[in-house]
């Protein structure tokens, strides 16, 4: 018995296929493997979820907000870690008047930008309490901020960014939290409220929260009892274009001003004498003539432009032969003198269809092929 060639080819193939398939399976198995996606849905949108569900598995009635468009009843919490960049002293002034009246207002002092250190912030800037970056603080990662808490023995640890303090010079404190180069929590009293100042609020958000006693300290600034209302501001106020670029980009808009100064002072500066001015081109007469033809043909006034070519004809006809003009004969005198026939030379001087380009080109021609033959 011969075997076919043609089908020993597709079974070597199918039995290296299951002799693969088999080592496969036989020396690797499935196993499940974890791939980090991100957060998502209101935890992707909303830096402050996590902080929000924590207080209100506590009974608060938590809330987030992406902007401040009112203010909260009298007595919440409103965390505004944002940058307020939009709060005028308008605004400013609603807001305590609000925690005179017995709210809790919770807020970061961030350093002003770079080039901006002459705008106070109006909200901070009449408790004397501003924020700024300490050069001599240890890296981030260190130890965590100690927070004795008032009236009790134990304490929390909070990780506070060290390269962020307050500056505090004023006199109404309640509690402070911080180490030797700056505070990093200081809470001031305001009538029947109280306003309370963070350096960062990174111990706040969704990564954070729940390490250390991050949860542990808001729940410490908020308060445990049951019903009371927090308000959450993750939204940040955008900033106008020039104060972002200053802040965000101040180094190309730096080297940009260099160039341009460079560029003027390069365009300013002339290499050798000045090149005479060139005396102003003359057009030529043809040019005119054609010109005055195009708007007159636009406008309409082709007969006009027709009755000129004829005028110029009879008056060389009166100078070469004259009487001709009025001879009743004219049209053949002037067909035998040009060689055309008696009805192109008619045509021609009784300005027929005029309107059509291609007929008044025809008329232009005819006239001229009789004046020169005169």
């Amino acid at each position: 018995m011969r075997l076919d060639r043609n089908a020993l080819v597709p079974g070597l193939v199918a039995l290296f296929a299951a002799l693969g398939a088999a080592w496969f399976f036989a020396s690797y198995e499935k196993a499940p493997v974890e791939v980090v996606v991100g957060y998502q849905g209101e935890a992707r949108r909303n830096r402050l979820f996590a902080a929000e569900r924590l207080l209100a598995s506590f009974g608060l009635k938590a809330k987030s907000l992406a902007q401040l468009r009112e203010l909260p009843p009298s007595g919440a919490t409103l965390i505004l870690p944002t940058r307020r960049d939009q709060l005028g002293e308008f605004r400013a002034r609603e807001l305590m008047n609000w925690v005179r009246a017995g709210g809790h207002l919770i807020v970061v002092a961030y350093p002003p930008a770079i080039g901006l250190a002459f705008r106070p912030d109006p909200l901070l800037a009449p408790l004397a309490i501003r924020g700024q970056t300490s050069a001599q603080a240890p890296r981030p990662g260190a130890a965590p901020t100690v927070i004795d808490l008032p009236g009790s023995k134990d304490f929390l640890e909070v990780m506070f960014n060290p390269r962020f303090r307050l500056d505090y010079r004023g006199r109404d404190v309640v509690t402070t939290a911080g180490g030797a180069h700056g505070y990093h929590m200081v809470q001031v009293a305001a009538g029947k409220g109280r306003l309370t100042v963070l350096s960062d609020y990174r111990f706040l958000q969704n990564p954070a929260i729940g390490e250390y006693d991050h949860g542990a300290f808001l729940l410490y600034l908020t308060g445990t009892k049951r019903g009371d209302v927090v308000w959450l501001v993750y939204g940040e106020d955008m900033p106008n274009l020039l104060e972002w670029l200053w802040e965000n980009a101040w180094t190309v808009l730096a080297a940009g001003a260099v160039l341009l100064a460079l560029w003027v002072w390069r365009a300013g500066s002339r290499f050798g004498p000045l090149l005479p001015v060139p005396p102003a081109a003359r057009r030529r007469l043809l040019e005119h003539i054609e010109a005055s033809g195009r708007f007159l043909w636009r406008h309409g006034h082709r007969r006009e432009l027709l009755a000129g070519v004829r005028e110029s004809l009879m008056r060389s006809l009166e100078f070469r032969h004259p009487g001709w003009s009025s001879a009743p004969d004219l049209n053949r005198r002037l067909a035998q003198a040009s060689g055309l026939s008696e009805d192109e030379v008619a045509a021609a001087l009784a300005f027929s269809n005029v309107s059509d380009p291609q007929q008044f080109t025809r008329t232009l021609k005819t006239l001229e092929t009789i004046r020169k033959n005169l």
